[in-house]
């Protein structure tokens, strides 16, 4: 593989994991509001 290859791999990897952390981020505020809700209407 030449420069570019790399770059443009090394580009997409940190894209993919940008969005999944991304995604976990807000999945785990999600789950953390569900649970307050529930506490809170109990």
């Amino acid at each position: 593989m030449n420069l570019l290859d790399l770059i443009v791999a090394l580009v997409l990897l940190l894209t993919v994991v940008r969005g999944l952390m991304t995604g976990f981020v807000n999945s785990l505020f999600s789950l953390a509001a569900w649970m307050l809700a529930f506490w809170l209407g109990k």
